[in-house]
């Protein structure tokens, strides 16, 4: 067993029967196990391990912890491997003590090793978020009981791999909650009339699915969703914060959907005048959107109420599931940016369906705006005073028209715009 801190570059090659503690390696060190060892790591370290896959057999990885693992929990164990999709069948992972627990592996393009749990006999526990004392209302903590299991009404620490409830019900409430360490989280449900801000340097880590109801506000500012493939907005707002790092919502081959209904609102919340900050305006730009609505004020399903007038974080791929509305006071951006893994044109699409903007920008910040995307909609209404504004190639495909309320503006500002030919102007 090899225990003693490694650092430095190069290679270190490990025979059959060697088991090795990442917590002793350093990212710079290249792993390069045989056959028939073993590598051990735990489920929230997810770090660079640089590693060679045996040309034959397995390499073991044992995932310790103690926490009970559900069917569909989802772990990023390594990231930056250099393996290929291929590899994946190279490496096996067992977690001691829980026999019960099987899945498999894959290798992402960027060289991430994913482990996915598809057998288990632990359930996942249901958790409410009860803190006693504002200091606990202030912290999501996994050593703290701030938290009743809904099964068994007993107070509990935050147990690994549980689906998390902030239903707004609790007697001590915080509109800040600090998540400053790493957590390891089924499901995400926020609901109720209570407005929380999740802020903190952790990570919330797991695939399960963030649902957003109620009336109350939502602001992510802070913890990375680092693999959580869906969000759903079904009532209220989700706000971005300022404080986002640039994998808030994953990486930029992440997979994420992102659903709103009618009554759920996204804001983009984007604050900056001058330049493009390339932490926050590319971050949404590879989620897919299906949305429909006004959002529960009226105001938009999507609206960016930050009053920069600078580019803001951009939409790549927006699918409409009813009529749509765009609000706000600064730019809504259809753009790829500068994503790597975006290779076609940004659009808005949905045939059936009536897209209404009433973006009424702020210091000239083009309101809804499109750069070279493609848009696929059945009727554009550009509302009393609010703005369309176009750069690029864009094409309009709006058989219904392209209607300006009183006040409302189409600009090209010099830019190539063509359409379909049933695609008309027209005022009232």
């Amino acid at each position: 067993t090899f225990k003693a801190p490694l650092t430095g570059e190069g290679t270190l090659a490990l025979s059959d029967d060697t088991i090795i503690d990442l917590s002793y390696i350093a990212e710079t060190v290249q792993l390069a196990p045989a056959a028939g060892g073993t590598i051990r790591t735990l489920p929230a370290l997810t770090k660079k391990v640089p590693l060679v896959a045996p040309a034959s057999g397995t390499v073991t990885i044992e995932l310790l912890t103690t926490d009970g693992i559900p069917a569909g929990s989802a772990f990023t164990l390594f990231t930056g491997t250099g393996l290929t999709v291929f590899d994946a069948e190279r490496f096996a992972v067992t977690v001691p003590g829980q026999s019960d627990v099987r899945g498999t592996v894959s290798i992402t393009g960027d060289g991430s090793f994913i482990f996915t749990v598809t057998e288990s006999d632990t359930p996942a526990a249901t958790l409410l978020w009860r803190p006693t004392s504002a200091e606990e209302a202030g912290s999501w903590s996994t050593e703290v009981t701030a938290w009743i299991d809904a099964a068994t009404s007993g107070r509990t620490p935050f147990l690994g791999f549980s689906n998390a409830t902030f239903d707004g019900t609790e007697s001590v409430h915080s509109d800040t909650v600090a998540v400053d360490a790493d957590v390891n989280v089924g499901t995400l449900t926020v609901t109720g009339e209570q407005n929380y801000t999740l802020t903190g340097t952790g990570r919330l880590l797991g695939k399960g699915k963030i649902t957003k109801d109620g009336s109350g506000t939502l602001t992510l500012d802070g913890p990375s969703l680092t693999d959580q493939t869906e969000i759903e907005i079904k009532g209220g707002t989700v706000v971005l914060g300022t404080n986002l790092t640039a994998n808030a919502l994953g990486t930029a081959g992440t997979n994420m959907t992102i659903t709103i209904t009618d009554g759920g609102q996204l804001d983009l919340n984007y604050p900056y005048d001058t330049g493009a900050d390339a932490t926050r305006s590319t971050f949404t730009a590879n989620k897919t959107f299906r949305i429909e609505g006004a959002g529960p004020d009226g105001e938009g399903a999507i609206v960016n109420r930050g009053g920069g007038t600078s580019w803001c974080c951009q939409l790549g791929r927006v699918e409409l599931t009813g009529d749509t509305t765009f609000g706000g006071i600064s730019r809504v951006e259809f753009r790829t940016g500068t994503v790597a893994s975006i290779t076609n044109r940004p659009y808005l699409k949905g045939p059936r369906y009536m897209v209404t903007s009433k973006v009424v920008p702020v210091g000239g910040s083009y309101g809804l705006f499109f750069s070279s995307a493609d848009v696929d909609v059945a009727t554009l209404f550009v509302d009393e005073n609010a703005a369309v504004g176009c750069e690029g190639t864009p094409y309009f495909n709006v058989p219904g028209g392209i209607v300006l309320g009183d006040g409302g503006h189409f600009d090209a500002y010099g830019n190539t715009v063509t359409a379909s030919e049933g695609t008309a102007f027209m005022t009232v």
